[in-house]
Formats: structure tokens, C-alpha cells, sequence
């Protein structure tokens, strides 16, 4: 309703946020819609202080966060008209509640690769990444510390910081041929004592895993 030259303010105030197609966090404003108001806009204010102006015909107007910390924002409903006439109706710009953008890295503990850094909401839960994969090495899930002994759970967990994740790893079994061609022989020493002699084969290595010892092990009568 126009009352006295302007229109009812903006109510219910959020804000949201999820990934673009191209990884970019957008956030979301929306506020209930306001009776005869035509444009809705958005003054959003960084971390560092810089405002960005959104406009947008419904009362939810999506706008790229790009910083970690703390952002402010205002909405605002006007009559179509404004643009070119500054006395037909508005609102008043009302405060929405301050928000705060995090950054979540994940660190593969892998030689030559950087942490790959995601922007998130505070408060909200984080996605996945998918497993990463090394030669030689199991994945086995991601952890809040380099040593990996604090478990991250995906399920649960909704930082409200940044946050660095990293890969715990485990070097993978790899099974080598057995040996072959199992022989023994016995002598019998000066001293009286049978000593026997346990030979085989060794598997042939590749370039890149190779027997690096051998376990004997032997079982008298008595088990």
C-alpha cells in the first residue's frame, strides 16, 4: 500500500548462499514482497567496505560473494517510476542481519599442489570434495589437522571459520609375485647339531615396487 508517498518496508529479511555452475558463491536476499513495489534493491557492503548495488524485479536478488569476514546489507522496494521521477513511492532501506563468508582449503598433502580454497557461508554445512587420488597411496578421509589425527565429519560439521582440510593417506599394499623353486637342504656340523639350509627363488621386481626383505617362518613339532 502507498502511504503518503511510500511504500511499506521490506520484511523477514534472510540471506542464503550456494555455488554457481562455475564454483562462484552467490548469495541470496530476499525479503516478503512489498504491495505495488516494482524494484527491489540491494546495497551490499564487503568485508573491506565496498558497496555493491543489486536491482532486481523480484523480492529475492542473487549477488556474488567474493571475500572472507564480516558483510552488511540493506534492501529496499521501490516504485518502477523512481528512475525517472524521485518523488514517487520507496521504502525505507532496511538493515539485514550481517553475515560472514569463510574460506574452506583442502591440503592433498601431495608434493606440488596448492590447497584448493572454497567460499562458504558461515554456519553452513560444507560439500565433500571428491577423493583425490596417489600413486601408491590409499585415501582415508580428511582431517583438521596435518597429522591427522582430529576426523572432519561432513555430515555434522558447519564451521563458522576458515578452515583448512587434509588427505590422510596410507601407502597402499601391493601384492608381489610369491617366491618360487622352495628348497632345503641339512648338514650336520662338527659339533652334532643338523643345520638346514632354506633357499627359493626371488620374485622378479619391477621399477617401481621390489622385495625389500624376506619373513621365514618355521614351525617345529610342537608347533
Amino acid at each position: 500500500m502507498i502511504v503518503d508517498g511510500s511504500l511499506s518496508n521490506p520484511e523477514n529479511l534472510s540471506v542464503s548462499a550456494d555455488h554457481s555452475a562455475g564454483g562462484k558463491l552467490m548469495g541470496t536476499f530476499t525479503c516478503d514482497a512489498v504491495s505495488n513495489a516494482e524494484i527491489y534493491r540491494v546495497v551490499l557492503t564487503d568485508p573491506d567496505g565496498e558497496e555493491t548495488v543489486l536491482t532486481g524485479t523480484e523480492s529475492s536478488i542473487q549477488g556474488e560473494l567474493t571475500k572472507t569476514g564480516s558483510w552488511t546489507w540493506t534492501i529496499q522496494a521501490r516504485d518502477n517510476q523512481l528512475k525517472n521521477d524521485p518523488y514517487k513511492a520507496e521504502s525505507a532501506p532496511i538493515d539485514g542481519d550481517p553475515f560472514s563468508v569463510i574460506s574452506v582449503a583442502f591440503d592433498t598433502q601431495t608434493e606440488n599442489e596448492e590447497p584448493e580454497e572454497v567460499l562458504y557461508l558461515s554456519g553452513t554445512a560444507i560439500t565433500r570434495p571428491e577423493d583425490p587420488t596417489r600413486d601408491g597411496y590409499v585415501f582415508e578421509g580428511c582431517y583438521t589437522d596435518a597429522d591427522c589425527t582430529d576426523e572432519f565429519s561432513f555430515e555434522d560439521a558447519k564451521p563458522t571459520e576458515n578452515l583448512t582440510l587434509y588427505a590422510k593417506w596410507t601407502a597402499a599394499l601391493v601384492k608381489l609375485d610369491a617366491p618360487t623353486g622352495l628348497q632345503m637342504s641339512v648338514v650336520r656340523q662338527t659339533s652334532g647339531k643338523l643345520f638346514a639350509t632354506f633357499s627359493w627363488d626371488a620374485p622378479e621386481a619391477d621399477a617401481e615396487y621390489k622385495p625389500y626383505g624376506y619373513i621365514f617362518i618355521l614351525t617345529d613339532p610342537n608347533g
